[in-house]
C-alpha cells in the first residue's frame, strides 16, 4: 500500500513540475495534495521517518504561500499566442536581434 502511494505522490508531484512549467498556478495544488500524501507515507513507515515529514510539512507551507502569492501579482500574457505578440513587445516577422537592434 505504501509503495501504491508512494507512485500517486511521484507522479503528482511530476505533474506539479510541469504545471509549473507551463506557468499554471495549479501546480500548488498538485503539491499540497503530493507533500500531504508523502507525508503521510513518511509517517506511517516503521519506524517513522520524522525528518521527511517534517521536509514534507516545509513544502506544504511553501505551497500554500507561493498558491497565495501568484494570485495577488499581475502577470503579462502568454507569449506563445501570435495574437498576444504585440503585448509581449513582439511582432511578426522580426528576429530576436532584430528587436534587440530597434
Amino acid at each position: 500500500m505504501i509503495e501504491i502511494a508512494g507512485g500517486i505522490v511521484t507522479v503528482l508531484a511530476v505533474a506539479g513540475v510541469l504545471f509549473n512549467n507551463a506557468r499554471r498556478r495549479e501546480c500548488f495544488g498538485l503539491w499540497i495534495v503530493s507533500n500531504c500524501l508523502s507525508a503521510a507515507v513518511h509517517m506511517a513507515t516503521a519506524p517513522p521517518l520524522w525528518s521527511l515529514a517534517a521536509r514534507d510539512v516545509i513544502f506544504i507551507a511553501l505551497a500554500f504561500a507561493g498558491w497565495r502569492q501568484w494570485g495577488r501579482q499581475k502577470r503579462p500574457p502568454a507569449c506563445g499566442d501570435a495574437a498576444k505578440l504585440p503585448a509581449c513587445g513582439l511582432t511578426k516577422g522580426r528576429t530576436t536581434h532584430e528587436r534587440i537592434e530597434n
